[in-house]
């Protein structure tokens, strides 16, 4: 299992990891964006979903997005026997991958004419998110994007909220979705058809706000919570346009590795097939989908609050959504004049380090620019 302990298996399941995905369409150009319930993907691993699936649309148009699930399967390789053991299992990354192309490959085999509308809304105060760290630093902000057809029936729901879920804790041993698998439930009972959820700006230390134990209960609430205000968003919805421009961008990148330990877990093979070149720079990538207004701009690992509040104000669009997790897991994401706060002491040693944040904020740049949804700095 991934997250906290190494070599931890899991005794029971309750939920079903999933792969969602919403495809859209505008003439010849199509995108497609596939959420999925685990800790992260390797910029490798989702290159071999872009190769599955390039007879049917082009790796530039494809967004795979996980929520950082902490109760999921080890698709990373951190929690087997580091630095001797990957947590890797070939029969599971399998697994994973084929899941991920299929769930792409029906979203864009239904493709159906529809109407797009959104809705904002903030979560509490209390019991749903929080930030350890900082606590007056966070975006509670719940948007929804409804996918609907001309006769407003649902298609699809895509969610946007920045937590971690991680509801159960470090000791449980039960494989399950953690909040996001109430949150689709509840979705889902009001709007038949699929419901998405994309992480944002989660990191140092966005996570929930247990009002009771570590329980499969707690994480139900939880997510019955994110699920009922991410309704209640669309309640009065707001529709966009009928005529939507769909555009991406992707910029690919080489980001400096800066922590010791993540090279020495790639000599060791604890990240799979995961490439780091001369120098100890390792390659990854910023995306921007835009359709109509909504524009997605995806982040290679976990942003903490400042850097997403940052990138989020430079994103000229009537719906901007900094998407965690994006394509790849580098670790923490952390703001440079945030580096040597001892607050960030944990997050320091799972970060690729203080010159990544440089080099991804100015990819998210290229990539905004490239969807025509860069706002200029004042």
């Amino acid at each position: 299992m991934a997250g906290y302990k190494i070599l931890k298996q899991n005794e029971s399941v309750d939920g079903s990891i999933t792969a969602r995905a919403i495809a859209v369409a505008r003439g010849e150009l199509r995108a497609v964006v596939v959420g999925c319930d685990l800790i992260g993907l390797h910029h490798y691993q989702v290159e071999e979903v872009r190769r599955r699936l390039s007879p049917l649309i082009s790796p530039n148009q494809v967004l795979v997005a996980c929520t950082h699930n902490h109760a999921g399967p080890d698709t990373l390789g951190m929690w087997g026997l580091p630095p001797l053991m990957s947590g890797l299992d070939e029969e599971v990354t399998e697994q994973v991958l084929s899941g991920i192309v299929r769930a792409a490959e029906l979203a864009i085999s239904r493709l159906e004419p529809a109407r797009l509308r959104w809705g904002e809304v903030e979560a509490p105060l209390l019991g749903v998110s929080k930030n350890r760290r900082e606590p007056t630093l966070i975006d509670r902000r719940v948007t929804s994007v409804a996918f609907d057809r001309e006769d407003g029936s649902p298609i699809a729901t895509l969610v946007h909220f920045a937590c971690h879920p991680e509801t159960l804790g470090s000791s449980n041993t039960v494989l399950s979705p953690d909040f996001p698998g109430a949150l689709y439930a509840t979705v889902e009972a009001s709007r038949p058809g699929v419901a998405l959820f994309l992480n944002g700006a989660l990191g140092g230390m966005v996570t929930v706000d247990r009002q009771g134990g570590r329980t499969l209960a707690e994480a139900k609430r939880i997510g019955r919570a994110v699920g009922e205000l991410a309704l209640a968003a669309l309640a009065p919805g707001r529709p966009l346009p009928a005529e939507l421009e769909l555009r991406c961008a992707r910029q690919p990148v080489y980001v400096p590795i800066q922590l010791r330990r993540f090279h020495v877990g790639a000599f060791f093979g604890i990240f799979g097939p995961r490439p780091f070149v001369s120098g100890g720079y390792t390659p990854s990538e910023v995306m921007a989908l835009r359709f109509g207004p909504v524009v997605l701009l995806s982040l290679p690992g976990e942003a903490l609050p400042k850097l997403g509040f940052e990138l989020d104000r430079r994103i000229s669009s009537e719906v901007g959504l900094v998407v965690g997790l994006g394509n790849d897991e580098l670790g923490y994401l952390i703001h440079e004049s945030d580096w040597e706060d001892e607050r960030y002491d944990y997050e320091r040693t799972v970060s690729p380090g203080k010159l990544a944040t440089g080099v991804l904020r100015d990819a998210a740049w290229s990539a905004l620019a490239g969807v025509g949804a860069l706002k200029e700095a004042k």
